[in-house]
């Protein structure tokens, strides 16, 4: 019985108290959504005058950020955003995001995940577990600039009634920006109890449990050379459309023609 039961359980961190029962609505990330595209020879600088227009943009939503929470929560917790700010500022990091657009001729989109992703397993490495908590500040920054390069209209939640939200990983952004009224809590796939989402779930009075163990499932793919489709089976329709636009995002991400 005990087997049966745990089925239907996920386990998690348990990061701000509280317990809420409702419907629970996926809420999208767009880094799954970043394709990469090559650059025409001689508009590399075009590319990286759209991520310097994208990373002053942040900057100052930014420095909003800090303001409000500082305002409504508190000083420490508004530290977070100007740790942000301090990494956008930084001339190393951002001179390798430039690099890579001009070298790799690639969009300034998928230069910012790549990098982000090469900056993460430098922190993640590392023994300090502070150091490695910190590599979510960066997957953070990331998404904060690509929705500024490629906007995405909605996240998959309308909050047209009180849900509980599902997500990989939530930014102190997107924490602050929740509804209270409509959101009952949150359920992230990453993060630790000290994640900066996790402290603001606290202070913001928002149940909330990170790092959370998905369940997998299995699909059936078929992928065959110039054929401009996947055929998914045995997932509802909205699952299998999710699926199917994965899969045309990892092909394209490969660098190979779909």
């Amino acid at each position: 019985m005990e087997k049966e039961i745990a089925k239907h359980f996920l386990k998690g961190i348990p990061a701000s108290p509280g317990i809420v029962i409702g419907k629970a609505c996926v809420f999208q990330d767009i880094l799954y959504l970043v394709e990469r595209r090559d650059v025409e020879k001689g508009r590399a600088e075009q590319e990286i005058l759209r991520l310097k227009q994208a990373i002053r943009q942040v900057i100052d939503e930014l420095v909003e950020d800090n303001l409000r929470v500082a305002q409504e929560i508190g000083k420490r917790e508004a530290e977070i955003f100007l740790a942000h700010v301090a990494i956008l500022e930084d001339p190393y990091f951002i001179s390798k995001i430039f690099q890579d657009i001009r070298e790799s001729g690639i969009n300034a989109e998928a230069s910012v995940l790549r990098e982000i992703e090469e900056f993460k397993k430098v922190f993640e490495k590392m023994d300090d577990p502070y150091i490695k908590t910190r590599a979510q500040d960066l997957s953070d920054i990331g998404r904060r600039v690509i929705q500024k390069l490629m906007p995405s209209p909605q996240n998959g939640c309308d909050l047209e009634e009180p849900v509980i939200i599902v997500a990989s990983e939530l930014t102190p952004s997107d924490t602050i920006r929740l509804d209270r009224e409509k959101v009952l809590a949150f359920a992230t796939e990453s993060g630790g109890k000290e994640s900066h989402a996790a402290i603001l779930a606290r202070s913001l009075g928002i149940p909330a449990v990170v790092g959370l163990e998905g369940v997998i499932v299995e699909v059936e793919v078929d992928y065959t050379n110039g054929l401009p489709g996947v055929t998914i089976v045995g997932l509802p329709d909205a699952a299998v459309q999710e699926s199917r636009e994965r899969v045309q995002t990892a092909v394209k991400n490969a660098g190979l023609h779909f």
